[in-house]
């Protein structure tokens, strides 16, 4: 099976090393405990990085609705 944490570290690593400042996660409501894991692991890479993740790091939300996610960013 995927292992969501490491999906997670492994995609915000990449973003890291972009130069990704200011991430956000943009997930559905109510979406599975996966997706919980993929956060996790992301937000360990963010930290591990120096950066700081306020509340706003999780957004939820439907990612298909392009004004929502400009909203987001």
């Amino acid at each position: 099976g995927l292992d969501n944490f490491s999906a997670g570290w492994q995609i915000a690593a990449h973003l890291l090393k972009l130069g990704c400042r200011q991430p956000k996660f943009v997930t559905r409501p109510m979406s599975a405990g996966t997706v919980q894991s993929r956060i996790a692991g992301a937000r360990e890479v963010f930290l591990r990085g120096g950066l700081e993740l306020d509340d706003g790091f999780v957004c939820a939300g439907d990612p298909a609705d392009l004004s929502y996610v400009r909203g987001v960013l």
